[in-house]
């Protein structure tokens, strides 16, 4: 028997590794925004990654020590039919492109936030289209009422329905934008102009 089961042995550890990394760190960021219930598509990424690491966690073990569980456990016999297997050309360099595969995404680990977060995104959207509307109910009715003050030559009614107006445009609009952070003075136009 080759000594090639040492070459998929070490790329299921450093799968175990990678895919434990990028499972944690899917797992913290939906964890952090909430979205455990709300992001189908991140929790299903973080299920990806983590039944990914406890496979190649297996397989890696499973090349070291004799099976420690089933109608094998203990049977060195085991051992000796895992590193078989393993040393088959097919699949240590199977493993190791998948190495090559984990370990260019995790360099892109900065972009890993966006993938906890892009379904949140599109669910979201439904949130700002009710949003949306009331605001618009919001507006309409104070503007409604600042017209009918305006008639009755109620000039100082008529300016607090549109500062009411204005005040809820202004709430409903930085929620939509920014969230629940503060906002300064000139913010809604650099988040408009940025790219």
């Amino acid at each position: 028997m080759s000594d090639a089961w040492m070459m998929a042995t070490a790329a299921n550890t450093v799968l175990f590794i990678g895919y434990a990394y990028l499972a944690v760190g899917i797992g913290i960021g939906l964890s952090k925004g909430r979205q455990w219930r709300a992001n189908p598509v991140g929790v299903a990424a973080f299920a990806i990654f983590a039944t990914c690491d406890i496979g190649h966690g297996v397989h890696a073990e499973h090349t070291v020590l004799p099976a420690s569980f089933g109608a094998a456990a203990g049977d060195p016999a085991s051992l000796e039919a895992a590193r078989t297997a393993a040393s088959m050309p097919l699949v240590w360099v199977w493993h190791s492109l998948t190495v090559l595969v984990v370990v260019a995404y995790l360099l892109q680990r900065q972009r890993l936030r966006l993938l906890s977060r892009a379904a949140a995104l599109c669910e979201d959207m439904v949130d700002r289209q009710r949003r949306a509307a009331r605001l618009q109910e919001d507006v309409h009715g104070c503007l409604t009422d600042a017209t009918g003050r305006l008639d009755a030559d109620d000039l100082d009614g008529a300016m607090a329905a549109i500062d009411r107006a204005l005040g809820e445009a202004r709430a409903v609009a930085t929620e939509l934008v920014v969230g629940d952070a503060p906002v300064r003075a000139g913010k809604m136009r650099a988040l408009r102009s940025a790219p």
